[in-house]
């Protein structure tokens, strides 16, 4: 749970605190299944957002972590999504998609693993099927994270619907100034609605 908590703050600091964490878990229950797929999302979102020295190292090492995770729990929804997420790193679209697919029909009322897979389906612009499991996704989590929001913000952008990805960005910057991917976010779709002044600043 300490490690959730410093992940969920996307912060490079935080992701090496959340590590160290899930190390420990794993030190203490070899066998403890979920703690190996929290290693892996460490190692996964560093080339995500920049904070990788070897980018490719750190997708190799995720794939181990989640594999470990699967091997112990096959049907650990969880790991599939690791495993969907290193993936589209890798720009292998069809099994990204297959696996991120595949943690949702595992696990149908995880909002977290929905999310992930409109992330991919985005990615590969299959964009009104991802605003459909982002709806579903805040039904079944009303008290959206940061990512959620982002995530729409980049679909309306993407659709273009200036206004509507604006709004939303601004408000994940709100709560969250230092989100650098929505303020790069933000930027791109202020130069697409042609407000560059704003952009700009």
């Amino acid at each position: 749970l300490q490690a959730r908590n410093y992940f969920g703050q996307f912060s490079k600091e935080g992701n090496i605190l959340a590590r160290q964490k899930y190390k420990e878990a794993v030190a203490l229950a070899p066998e403890y299944a979920s703690a190996y797929a929290g290693i892996a999302f460490t190692y996964l979102v560093e080339p995500w957002h920049g904070w990788s020295d070897s980018p490719a190292e750190s997708l190799k090492l995720a794939m181990e972590d989640a594999k470990r995770c699967l091997a112990l729990d096959e049907s650990f929804s969880d790991a599939h999504t690791a495993v969907g997420l290193i993936y589209l790193l890798m720009r292998q679209w069809d099994k990204a998609v297959e696996e991120c697919e595949r943690a949702v029909f595992l696990n149908p009322n995880s909002a977290d693993n929905i999310v992930n897979l409109a992330m991919v389906l985005r990615s590969v612009g299959r964009l009104e099927e991802a605003l459909a499991l982002l709806t579903k996704a805040v039904r079944l989590n009303p008290m959206p994270p940061d990512w959620y929001l982002h995530e729409f913000g980049s679909c309306y952008r993407l659709m273009g619907r200036h206004d509507e990805a604006i709004t939303m960005l601004k408000k994940v910057l709100d709560r969250n100034p230092n989100y650098l991917n929505s303020r790069i976010n933000l930027i791109a779709t202020y130069v697409m609605s042609g407000k560059e002044e704003s952009a700009r600043a």
